[in-house]
């Protein structure tokens, strides 16, 4: 467990000097990032809103704080996952989705390379789904020329722009 959160920050650290990403530096926002993802970890559907709400805390204090968007973002495609799957709250896929967008937006704005330029996939995902094709294609290319290793997502954002031509 220790091993995989130290190679977690050791590959944002690469991320941030290879892209020149903003340094997050207080402390506060740090530990309130660092205990969302301990409470995520020990238990996303028990600890999510908690998690959230020490994330958006952490944004409030550290307005660069782009990996604590990051994983707003994800909290925000889960409950939209969820949602969907459910029909008493369907309806609130939209809402899920448009925080999702918001915050995969700030995180191209601050640290474009971001766990290997994931946000341009969700973005591109998102908007394959909603047929947004442009706006699909779009996101998907640039996720496509830029990423590394691509995370198993490189096979998917391709068949996704080939059926899009």
């Amino acid at each position: 467990m220790a091993i995989l959160l130290v190679f977690f920050f050791l590959s944002v650290t690469c991320l941030q000097a290879k892209e020149k990403c903003p340094k997050i530096k207080d402390k506060d926002a740090i530990k309130l990032y660092e205990k969302a993802a301990s409470l995520l970890e020990k238990g996303w559907e028990k600890n999510w809103k908690e998690a959230y709400s020490n994330l958006k805390e952490a944004t409030k204090i550290e307005p660069e704080y782009y990996d604590a968007y990051y994983q707003l973002a994800m909290i925000n495609y889960r409950k939209a996952i969820k949602a969907y799957n459910d029909p008493r709250t369907i309806a609130s896929v939209t809402q899920f989705n448009n925080a999702m967008v918001k915050y995969l937006e700030k995180v191209i704005e601050l640290c474009p390379g971001h766990q290997d330029y994931q946000s341009y996939y969700y973005l591109g995902d998102l908007y394959y789904n909603e047929k947004d094709y442009s706006k699909a294609q779009k996101y998907l290319n640039l996720y496509i020329e830029s990423s590394e290793n691509g995370q198993g997502k490189l096979e998917i954002a391709s068949n996704y722009v080939h059926r899009i031509k």
